[in-house]
């Protein structure tokens, strides 16, 4: 359909088509299908949105026992305002980001690592354009996600941020961060 309806705009302008053209379009309208595709096998799956919702009182109370015993930092945490702001290392990250769409944040298990991620993205990309990966099986799935993701950045236009929480027996992230580096318009 999408092939058929250039087609007819082409011949409404009384357009001439090359050969070229026609090849040219068949790989745009296949790379559109399969990122479709790709879109709807892999949201809610592998891909989550970071959605901002609110923090009822009774969930409070829990999120912070959760929070200070020492279990991992989720979105509800941030959402609840139970971490430490660090504006000096939300600063670094600011400024790394000015230099590369790649920040890995590193550091001992249990210094915050998460925690600093989500508050940078709480704090700077719009609640629709907020995104973690979870479960990479395999490069095939990385390669999947990856353009799953860069097919939505390129139909919004818009700066997206990726959030990737690597467990220390993840072994394909780095095919997926290569991946997605690709794209102008996602941070990962």
């Amino acid at each position: 359909d999408l092939l058929n309806f250039w087609l007819y705009v082409q011949s409404e302008r009384r357009n001439r088509i090359r050969r070229s053209e026609v090849i040219d379009k068949l790989q745009k309208v296949g790379r559109f299908l399969s990122e479709r595709h790709l879109y709807h096998k892999e949201w809610f799956t592998s891909i989550y949105p970071i959605e901002d919702h609110p923090i009822v009182e009774p969930q409070i109370s829990l999120l912070k026992d959760e929070f200070y015993a020492g279990v991992s930092a989720r979105y509800d945490h941030i959402l609840a305002n139970l971490d430490f702001r660090r504006e000096l290392k939300l600063q670094e990250v600011a400024q790394a980001f000015q230099k590369t769409s790649v920040v890995i944040l590193h550091a001992a298990s249990g210094q915050g690592k998460t925690t600093l991620a989500y508050r940078y993205i709480h704090d700077s990309y719009p609640s629709k354009w907020r995104f973690s990966v979870e479960a990479i099986e395999n490069r095939q799935h990385a390669l999947s996600i990856a353009s799953a993701l860069a097919g939505h950045a390129n139909a919004i236009q818009s700066p997206m941020a990726i959030l990737i929480d690597v467990s220390p027996r993840d072994t394909e992230w780095p095919e997926l961060v290569k991946q997605l580096s690709k794209n102008q318009y996602l941070q990962i």
